[in-house]
């Protein structure tokens, strides 16, 4: 249990957390919101967007798996830490995790995050690290 990404201040978060205690945590530039689907598997390619000032998408391995309608509070102004959370400049909820991609971007459509996840899903596969 950590953090894929993310950095939080003053309680404004952008932070993936694949399974914290069962839920998936996918937090764009918003408050500490609740959990936006079950999930205990972390593998996968994992796309995040916010598509609006309240609309955050979430996807894996291409497929919309789920959706919320978190306001945005502003942007944190830390740099993002990878397999780790910036919490007010101290590294904190370490993970243990291996990431192959990591990209960060915003305002992707289905279609969008579902070529984006082909395209570097080929890739892993022409190196033998695919995972779905």
């Amino acid at each position: 249990m950590g953090t894929i990404f993310g950095a939080i201040q003053a309680g404004t978060l952008t932070a993936l957390d694949l399974s914290f205690n069962g839920g998936l945590l996918f937090r764009i530039n918003s408050l500490g919101d609740a959990p936006v689907a079950a999930n205990t598997n972390p593998q996968g390619f994992w796309i995040g967007t916010r598509t609006g000032p309240s609309a955050v998408s979430v996807y894996r391995n291409g497929n919309a798996i789920a959706s919320s309608t978190t306001p945005s509070s502003g942007v944190p102004a830390l740099s993002m830490y990878l397999c780790a959370s910036n919490l007010d400049g101290v590294p904190n909820f370490f993970v243990g995790d291996q990431v192959s991609a990591f990209f960060i971007g915003g305002g992707l459509n289905a279609a969008q995050a579902g070529n984006l996840s082909s395209r570097i899903n080929a890739f892993m596969t022409a190196v033998g690290a695919n995972v779905y």
